[in-house]
């Protein structure tokens, strides 16, 4: 991951644990990312989003624990989706199954303890993800070379993120390769040098 890549990248911690939390936001701030919003509470964090949204369509990262009174991680998961559709959340839990994080709309499922490893790998693919900086062939190796009892990538909610957030990106690209090139002309005539007396 470029330093460049990490600086814009935005991060909400959610952990009803301080330490937890505080944990998190010193490895991320180790690796190189400075943009972190660290939160005991889910309904805060909700509440920072939706009086902070993105005014361009850059993604936001959303690591979340799941066990937390107030409002549980896959409520914090489901309203950050409403409020804003690029999302990219990891369900961080000790009790719960994927299934739940999956119904979630979670993108990964960590189980407690995860390790240091396995939080960046999942925040640098987040990051180039949303960014739009990952080929499809990187896209789809990265579930198979992630994949363990412990960390898992949710297949059916990675892909209906790329189909809402990645493909109308592409699609504008190419209309805007097609309109240049309808803009071009066909026939181009000689130049002709002139020089001054």
């Amino acid at each position: 991951m470029n330093p460049e890549d990490t600086l814009e990248t935005r991060i909400y911690l959610v952990d009803d644990e301080v330490e937890n939390v505080k944990l998190l936001k010193d490895i991320l701030i180790s690796i190189g990312y400075k943009n972190n919003y660290p939160f005991t509470n889910g309904q805060e964090a909700v509440n920072h989003l939706k009086n902070n949204k993105p005014l361009t369509q850059e993604p936001v990262i959303l690591l979340s624990d799941a066990c937390m009174p107030i409002m549980g991680g896959e409520e914090v998961i489901k309203n950050f989706i409403k409020i804003y559709n690029n999302v990219l959340a990891a369900l961080i839990t000790g009790s719960l199954g994927e299934k739940d994080a999956a119904n979630a709309g979670a993108l990964a499922y960590m189980r407690k303890p995860t390790s240091i490893r396995r939080i960046e790998q999942i925040t640098n693919f987040f990051s180039a993800l949303g960014q739009g900086k990952l080929s499809e062939e990187e896209i789809e190796a990265f579930p198979n070379n992630f994949y363990s009892d412990e960390t898992k990538i949710i297949i059916p909610n990675l892909e209906t993120y790329i189909k809402n957030n990645l493909l109308p990106i592409k699609a504008i690209e190419a209309r805007r390769v097609t309109s240049k090139a309808l803009i071009t002309p066909i026939y181009t005539p000689p130049k002709t040098e002139y020089s001054l007396p």
